[in-house]
């Protein structure tokens, strides 16, 4: 949110247009509302630092700007400096799902069963974002003779993103940029088209930020997992009230994760591709005797 400290300005002709419109080298360039002297404004889509200290907005100053149109020199004719108070909400988009499920079930003899199918696909709330999830879903119970029962279950997932949103203070994470630096004075929705003919980003900052669709859509993240998790049981029965269970059970998954870094961003102007892949298995038993007797109305024991 940008803040207009205009009062603290009062006895430095400079302080009231703060540090925002600065370029890279300290210099100031250009007046606002073509004047001739007094503090100067800069393109300020070449600004060297990115606080949001001003000069203050919707008073009716004209100041050059990333988006401004360009004159017959490739110069950025002042603008309109104007705030946009929903230009991080705006960003985001209505996310959507959609489910489908599909179950079998059926009992006979001495066994029963039940075997599902979900599938599920989603986008997010920020652009170029998704999720497909598919999960089979098998149980199983067979009683074997009297005494012998088994039983087991069976869970795969496989989880799909073309893309995942980048997390943490990370440039590729864009509300990084959109909730610490951004300035009310940008109108995110022309940041919409973030790229150049010749393939260079089309940004709001030079020095730190990229734009926040070049982010999402050229800087992608995409992952693939499938996960398994089963096991399975024989039960039997040495007494009435005495029995031993067998039991083993595992829980594997294997990732597969891309990063993509595009040529033009920031933090690496050439690029670069990274493919990950994760791999982890657990497995466990379990050997139990199982005691359930009763002894007299008032006490029972289960162990």
């Amino acid at each position: 949110m940008p803040i207009v400290l205009q009062d603290a300005g009062r006895n430095d002709p400079r302080l009231p247009f703060y540090a925002q419109p600065r370029v890279a080298d300290g210099t100031y360039v250009g007046q606002p509302n073509g004047g001739s002297s007094g503090p100067q404004i800069s393109d300020v889509s070449l600004i060297g630092t990115d606080e949001s200290w001003g000069p203050p907005m919707d008073v009716g100053l004209l100041i050059p700007q990333w988006d401004s149109p360009l004159d017959a020199d490739g110069n950025r004719i002042p603008s309109p400096w104007i705030s946009h108070p929903s230009n991080v909400s705006d960003f985001f988009i209505p996310g959507s799902g959609v489910s489908h499920n599909i179950a079998f079930s059926g009992s006979g003899g001495n066994t029963s069963y039940r075997l599902s199918l979900t599938n599920t696909s989603e986008t997010g709330i920020f652009p170029n974002t998704d999720q497909t999830r598919t999960n089979i879903n098998f149980n199983g119970t067979i009683q074997i003779t009297p005494k012998l029962s088994g039983q087991s279950s069976v869970h795969y997932i496989r989880t799909e993103n073309d893309n995942l949103v980048g997390n943490g203070y990370s440039g590729n994470n864009p509300l990084q940029q959109m909730t610490s630096w951004f300035g009310r004075q940008i109108d995110v929705l022309k940041l919409k088209t973030y790229q150049n003919p010749d393939g260079t980003p089309i940004r709001w900052n030079t020095s730190y930020h990229d734009n926040p669709y070049w982010i999402m859509h050229k800087n992608t993240n995409s992952r693939l997992r499938d996960r398994l998790i089963g096991n399975m049981s024989l039960s039997y029965a040495i007494s009435k009230s005495l029995s031993v269970t067998g039991r083993v059970g595992t829980d594997w998954y294997n990732e597969d994760r891309k990063l993509i870094r595009a040529m033009f961003t920031n933090d690496v102007p050439t690029g670069w591709f990274q493919d990950t892949d994760y791999y982890r298995n657990e497995t466990n038993a379990d050997l139990m005797l199982n005691l359930n007797t009763n002894m007299g109305d008032a006490l029972s024991i289960n162990a």
